[in-house]
């Protein structure tokens, strides 16, 4: 694979942008398409190839990368009117790097494989500002040879990539990590409410606990970075986290494995996002320990 080779990218809001943005300064060709214009205008300023429908993108491009919010906008995106299929051939590549079920995800792969086309479930973390510093956190499922062909592609974006293993595994990992700092971040929050309330120095004691057991990355960084902000943010919409936290409740459902955690964090995050659905997750930080006040009832 050569640094010319056409990529394609659907899906370029918060993170997606950054993310093509990073593809064309490492000099690949990126065809692109989005709902909202206004990005597309943006990015072709640096040389984005605007592309009118997702049978477009697939037409252009060898390797087709999708951001999107769920299992169901990738759906729509790949098989609805002028979708992303009907311009899709043998032997290219889709690298589904949205965080959706896992479930949902397999089925769209298999649908796929019957005109040839290799998927890659390949889901991010570390936020916002590592898909502008192209510091993300790549976690791989799919054939281990189709990997080895996006690799390039991959360090164009992250410095962290790891192959996990068929088809899924990424995005079983990915809903499991977000949980986790879903949970993490609520609970080092309703905490820290007990260290303000005695007047405790929060940002000694969360330096004091990130060297200690009770260390977090939800409390050490995207806490501690945002203290003190009139507005924290981690560029990562509250009902973004909301559903992600949903998908880890479905996948255990599914599964058939207990969790008794997963109830009450969804309904959680549910209860904030049906109120403050827009806001940034860090919200949660800013609404119960700087503005002290309760949590919303669901």
């Amino acid at each position: 694979m050569t640094k010319k080779t056409a990529l394609g990218f659907i899906g370029l809001g918060m993170m997606g942008k950054y993310m093509a943005k990073n593809l064309l300064k490492n000099h690949y060709q990126v065809i692109g398409y989005n709902r909202s214009k206004k990005v597309l205008r943006e990015l072709k300023k640096s040389g984005l190839v605007v592309a009118t429908t997702p049978a477009q993108v697939g037409e252009q491009s060898e390797i087709i990368i999708l951001m999107l919010p769920s299992a169901k906008e990738t759906k729509e995106v790949i098989f609805g009117q002028n979708g992303l299929s009907q311009g899709l051939s043998r032997g290219q590549i889709v690298i589904d790097m949205s965080t959706s079920n896992p479930d949902d995800t397999i089925k769209i792969k298999r649908r796929l494989k019957t005109k040839g086309v290799q998927m890659l479930d390949a889901p991010v973390s570390r936020g916002q500002r590592a898909a502008v510093n192209a510091t993300l956190s790549i976690m791989v499922g799919g054939d281990k040879k189709t990997f080895t062909k996006c690799l390039p592609v991959f360090k164009a974006l992250g410095n962290f990539i790891v192959h996990l293993g068929p088809f899924g595994s990424g995005l079983y990992v990915k809903a499991l990590n977000n949980f986790l700092f879903a949970l993490n971040l609520m609970a080092s929050t309703q905490g820290l409410m007990i260290i303000k309330k005695n007047k405790i120095n929060l940002r000694k004691s969360i330096e004091v606990i990130s060297e200690s057991s009770g260390h977090n990355r939800a409390m050490a960084i995207s806490i501690n970075r945002n203290l003190g902000l009139k507005r924290p943010s981690i560029g990562f919409y509250l009902r973004h986290m909301a559903k992600d936290v949903n998908i880890f409740s479905q996948v255990a459902r599914n599964q058939k494995v207990k969790n008794s955690l997963a109830k009450p964090v969804l309904a959680f995050y549910q209860a904030m996002a049906k109120k403050y659905g827009q806001a940034d997750t860090m919200y949660v930080f800013e609404h119960l320990l700087v503005k002290n006040q309760k949590l919303p009832k669901k």
